[in-house]
């Protein structure tokens, strides 16, 4: 509590009555001094029932591993991971149609637990009450739809309006969101006019793939809702129950070849979010495919809309992260200013699945054509025009097949909600990531890493080619 401490008195007897005698001292480690005896030993022992451990937690867990009491206390707790009976309990947990999002798959496959607490009691963290500066994704988001709507619209237009339009949209979200800067300290205002500059080179970036590309971004924020501007993509459960994907896309990209559309299915992330084709068979990074599918299947009429009746098919071309965030050149000083271009091409590029069909690649990225390397697309082509191995592409064959394993994923996790299944069993993305350090139920779940029955999934890395293998078909050459 912030007061002077003393030491003991019975120290200053030891000595008096010891003359001589030598005093050291140690600062022990949190929990250390509960092990020296019987009673906080153990308590300490329980504590390790939930996550995270401390040292001393895990060496007294071990010390009581044997225990009967200890594995009492033990099967007490486990009681709460279900799984879950009734109806009429997983009715008012869920709702009797089962309303899922993108983001919410994913929260169930990393672990059924943590989705059930989130979304099915709807428990929240206790948090010390303060104001939060407005979240940069959602300036991030706002400006850049905008400026986007306003480059198709002047398309085509000159780079420096490109960024005269990115500036007035920057100025007006100050003017009608946060009412002027004027009343905000000077740190926000200096990372506010940072995160201005890297909106601004991001819009820029983006205006130019809209000169060389002929994919037009044609929805911005698109919604999937029965009141949205797309139907959710719905399935009928084994138990009559309904299961329904709700969601909104930040960008669709078209493409048109006569009665033909070809849809891009892009998502904005500020951080160093990946695509990783193998992350599908666990059912992650699922969200651009769950949207580009949902599209597909109930999308017709809002693009016929969009662009006449004479729309008959969609048809896949991609799904691909777009990073918005300042890209940081490592090079040295004496640097080429071509190298740095070079590097700074490189850290824009996107992350994602495309079409292995040379017409389609081309038509998204011009670079292709020209250099046999893609400048946004993951895609590298061969002296002889065909798709490099190391490409992240997908024939018609392999779409079908990436649609049919999302749909099973989506149905499974809808066969397992209505079963109960509320188990504590974690993804572990690598050696020494623990899976829940970081979580806010670590305390509900009781997940305990040194009881052999609690082991969290190892997420394997799986190479493309390995994926397409383990699906049972090859890339068409």
């Amino acid at each position: 509590q912030g007061q002077a401490r003393q030491p003991s008195q019975f120290l200053d007897q030891l000595r008096r009555a010891l003359p001589g005698l030598a005093v050291r001292y140690q600062r022990q480690k949190p929990d250390e001094e509960k092990l020296w005896a019987p009673k906080p030993c153990f308590d300490l022992a329980c504590t390790a029932l939930r996550a995270p451990l401390t040292p001393a937690a895990r060496a007294a867990a071990q010390y009581y591993a044997a225990s009967p009491r200890l594995a009492d206390i033990r099967a007490l707790a486990r009681r709460a991971r279900g799984p879950l009976v009734g109806r009429t309990r997983l009715d008012g947990l869920y709702g009797p149609v089962l309303s899922l999002t993108a983001s919410r798959v994913d929260r169930f496959y990393q672990c059924p637990f943590s989705y059930f607490m989130d979304y099915g009691l709807r428990a929240r963290e206790v948090r010390p009450a303060e104001f939060d500066a407005p979240e940069a994704g959602t300036f991030l988001h706002d400006v850049l739809e905008h400026v986007l709507r306003r480059l198709r619209e002047e398309h085509p237009c000159p780079r420096e309006r490109a960024g005269q339009i990115a500036q007035e949209e920057i100025d007006r979200f100050v003017r009608e969101v946060w009412h002027g800067l004027e009343r905000e300290t000077p740190r926000f205002v200096y990372l506010f006019r940072r995160l201005g500059r890297m909106v601004t080179d991001v819009a820029l970036h983006l205006w130019r793939e809209m000169q060389e590309s002929a994919f037009e971004p044609l929805a911005l924020e698109l919604s999937f809702a029965p009141d949205g501007d797309v139907p959710p993509l719905e399935r009928q459960l084994e138990d009559g129950r309904r299961l329904r994907v709700l969601g909104k896309v930040d960008r669709v990209d078209v493409w048109r070849q006569g009665s033909t559309l070809y849809l891009r299915v892009l998502d904005y992330k500020s951080g160093h979010k990946s695509f990783a084709l193998g992350e599908v068979l666990d059912g992650l990074n699922m969200q651009l495919l769950i949207y580009l599918f949902a599209l597909q299947e109930t999308g017709l009429p809002y693009f016929r809309q969009k662009l006449g009746e004479e729309i008959q098919t969609l048809l896949p071309a991609g799904v691909l992260y777009v990073p918005v965030r300042q890209p940081v050149i490592q090079a040295p000083r004496d640097s080429a200013p071509e190298t740095i271009e070079q590097l700074r091409e490189k850290a824009w590029m996107r992350s994602g699945i495309v079409s292995g069909d040379i017409g389609v690649l081309e038509a998204m990225d011009a670079a292709l054509a020209q250099s046999g390397r893609g400048r946004y697309t993951p895609v590298r082509l061969s002296r002889d025009r065909t798709v490099s191995a190391a490409s992240c592409v997908a024939d018609a064959g392999q779409w079908v097949q990436l649609r049919d394993l999302v749909e099973d994923k989506l149905e499974q996790m809808g066969r397992r909600l209505t079963a109960g299944d509320i188990a504590a069993s974690p993804v572990e993305r690598g050696p020494g990531k623990r899976p829940c350090v970081y979580c806010p139920y670590a305390a509900a779940c009781q997940f305990d890493p040194l009881d052999p029955g609690d082991e969290a999934r190892r997420l394997k890395t799986c190479r493309d080619d390995e994926f397409w293998s383990r699906m049972g078909g090859k890339r068409d050459e």
